[in-house]
């Protein structure tokens, strides 16, 4: 029961290093001020884009699927 107490503990301490690395860092420089700062950040694509991209990359995977099935060159 000890063994198993002190895997989870160690496994614990594993998982959460990330975390606690992060919170030390330092943090307290502020942003450069100027019109880049006044304004969020926002995504530069839209979500039909992505399923556009999403779509073109399947369709040519499985072409390139199909050409290797039958050992033709993509």
């Amino acid at each position: 029961m000890l063994k198993k107490l002190a895997a989870i503990a160690f496994g614990a301490g594993i998982a959460l290093s990330p975390i606690a690395a992060f919170a030390q860092t330092d943090q307290s420089a502020a942003p450069a001020a100027g019109a880049a700062a006044a304004t969020p950040m926002k995504a530069t694509g839209s979500h039909r884009s992505h399923h556009r991209q999403r779509a073109r990359t399947a369709h040519q995977r499985a072409r390139a699927g199909a050409a290797a099935a039958q050992g033709q060159k993509p």
